[in-house]
């Protein structure tokens, strides 16, 4: 009974951090980034930059806010009730897979069930986790681990399918092998992530929220990449 209540509050946590809006959209951004506001919003300075969401915990200088924001902005992130983003906080495998549903704006509906051991059709996050999996954005595996958090190893794999990122990185990773090397040099050549100076990549490190929501960014537009 109480691994049943702790896994009903994870869910329920999860999900108002990724569903709930807490504040109204002043417009939204064009292509290249810049604002596309109504002129009572440029009246009140909404354009001038990214000033949309103001989450208590992402400070001025925090070195991601800009791309926290970006992603806010577009309704790709939402926060949680409070004003916080917690972007300190492990970034979970259901949460980047709905950030990844919500960029692309994938249709979840009628999906093939995946048949996992944990994650069962009417739970939390089905929908989602279905989706992604049809989609060939996450492999399929007997399970999901909605709640663990995402490795930068998986968060590699995820952004190059689900962008069909391609391209190559000349320097040494000494860390990854095989097809996952692919997908780090895609994002390394992409100016998505930056391999470490010791020339590792450190595949089995996980992921937070705002070190996803970066990259993410990075990926949807590429003013946020970064030059390796």
């Amino acid at each position: 009974m109480k691994l049943k209540i702790f896994s009903a509050i994870v869910a329920l946590t999860t999900l108002l951090a990724f569903s709930t809006n807490i504040y109204a959209h002043p417009g939204r951004l064009d292509q290249n980034g810049g604002h596309n506001c109504s002129e009572a919003s440029k009246a009140k300075g909404l354009c001038d930059g990214y000033h949309y969401h103001n989450f208590k915990d992402v400070p001025a200088a925090f070195w991601a806010k800009k791309e926290i924001e970006y992603l806010s902005y577009t309704s790709i992130i939402k926060g949680y009730p409070d004003g916080t983003f917690k972007p300190n906080h492990n970034v979970t495998r259901i949460q980047a897979a709905t950030m990844i549903v919500r960029a692309l704006n994938l249709d979840t509906k009628n999906r093939p069930d995946p048949k996992l051991a944990d994650v069962k059709k009417g739970q939390y996050g089905y929908d989602v986790i279905a989706t992604v999996i049809a989609e060939g954005i996450f492999p399929k595996e007997a399970k999901f681990r909605p709640h663990e958090g995402l490795k930068r190893g998986e968060m590699a794999y995820v952004l190059t399918h689900s962008y069909d990122l391609t391209g190559t990185y000349h320097g040494q990773i000494k860390d990854v092998s095989g097809s996952l090397l692919t997908d780090v040099k895609a994002l390394a050549g992409n100016g998505i992530t930056n391999i470490y100076p010791d020339g590792t990549y450190r595949p089995y490190n996980v992921v937070n929220r705002g070190q996803f929501s970066t990259f993410l960014a990075r990926v949807i537009d590429p003013n946020f990449r970064v030059t390796n």
